[in-house]
């Protein structure tokens, strides 16, 4: 391979590291709306860096976030929370009458808005995905209707796709408005009735979003080029393959179903630290590493909860949806969407091998750009999020 080519090679893999900085999670943002007889409740939570970068603060867009900084500039969240969504009914925009914004316990920036509740079929619109600076943000939008004690539906809000409308429910009569009102008094005593299940996404949707999932999750894919960048034997990348999705399929299922737990602050960084492993392992045993089956499966296992996180922002079993057909269609888009990069990556990687300098430095340059994505993110991730 001559000079000019090994520019060339050197040349992709910096400006692939310019767009694997980006972080992985598409959903940074989650809205829960609650119809009730009077009024009609948002509660936001935004990932930190896109709520400072939809502050109307030029300063604070270019700030890195810090609790003490979302503490000093409170006011600024605040003005910002009612722009983040449009609530109308019968085509009339409504004002929030009341707005709160806090911290949250992932350092999420979290809203609160109340708004009045005219009769007619409310519409909602996720106004901030239009200001965003890149596609791939969405929100993960679920609606309430708290008097009737439904679930009204569940959609994944995408800069494409930001709207959705609540069809009009009847009020409820006094009666029920009383027997609503002592349910609500007495939640301490008495556990509400688990909602009944209104238009939820479909297998279809939940495969989508898994596909669409593992293809933005950078940090993942990385860690998959760093395990296969240099085995040579099909039958060995086989085996490594089938151990990474066994071990993330394993925890998906446990954190979705609730019987194991790890917050995002934990998980998130660990998921760099893999890849930094990974990628020093390569450049310190020539070769094909021994027992990387053994890695593939151990790491696994914490990139299964990075998955799960995103799942449950869907309301994965949240207010009584279905959960056993969601978590195997999302499992199932996230192998699709992982056969169709092996499928790509893996000829591409071997006509190159054909080259005798990309088989003299190749690899060593791969698994570099993987070291240093990595600990770019495990820095970011750990001291900047």
């Amino acid at each position: 391979m001559s000079k000019f080519v090994m520019f060339r090679l050197v040349a992709l893999l910096l400006l692939a590291s310019r767009i694997l900085v980006r972080a992985h999670d598409p959903f940074e943002g989650t809205v829960t709306v609650r119809l009730r007889t009077n009024s009609i409740d948002l509660a936001i939570t935004l990932n930190s860096s896109t709520a400072m970068s939809l502050c109307e603060d030029v300063d604070l867009k270019s700030a890195r976030f810090s609790p003490e900084v979302f503490e000093n500039n409170l006011t600024t969240f605040q003005k910002s929370a009612g722009s983040l969504y449009e609530v109308s009914v019968a085509g009339n925009q409504l004002a929030a009458f009341e707005t709160n914004a806090f911290l949250g316990q992932e350092n999420d920036a979290e809203y609160r808005l109340r708004y009045p509740r005219p009769p007619g079929a409310v519409n909602l619109k996720a106004a901030y995905l239009e200001r965003l600076p890149r596609e791939g943000y969405g929100a993960v939008l679920t609606v309430l209707d708290m008097e009737n004690n439904v679930v009204v539906g569940q959609k994944l809000l995408t800069g494409g796709d930001f709207a959705f409308e609540a069809p009009e429910s009847p009020m409820p009569t006094p009666t029920n408005v009383v027997a609503v009102a002592m349910n609500e008094t007495n939640a301490t005593t008495a556990p509400p009735t688990p909602p009944k299940s209104g238009p939820m996404p479909t297998f279809g949707d939940f495969l989508e979003f898994g596909i669409r999932h593992i293809l933005t999750g950078y940090d993942h894919l990385l860690f998959l080029c760093g395990l296969l960048v240099v085995c040579r034997r099909i039958g060995k990348i086989a085996v490594i393959v089938t151990c990474f999705t066994m071990a993330h399929s394993i925890t998906l299922a446990l954190a979705a179903l609730n019987i194991a737990a790890i917050s995002s602050r934990i998980v998130e960084p660990t998921i760099a630290a893999t890849i930094v492993f990974v990628g020093i392992e390569n450049l310190a045993r020539p070769g094909e590493p021994k027992h990387r089956w053994l890695v593939a499966f151990i790491f696994g296992l914490v990139h299964g909860f990075g998955f799960a996180s995103a799942l449950k922002a869907v309301g994965l079993g949240a207010c009584g949806t279905p959960l056993l057909l969601p978590l195997f269609s999302f499992n199932l888009g996230v192998e699709i969407g992982q056969l169709a990069v092996a499928t790509v990556f893996l000829p591409v990687l071997w006509q190159l091998r054909k080259w005798k300098m990309f088989e003299r430095y190749g690899t060593t340059l791969i698994s570099i750009a993987v070291t240093v994505i990595g600990m770019y993110w495990l820095v970011q991730r750990l001291f900047f999020s």
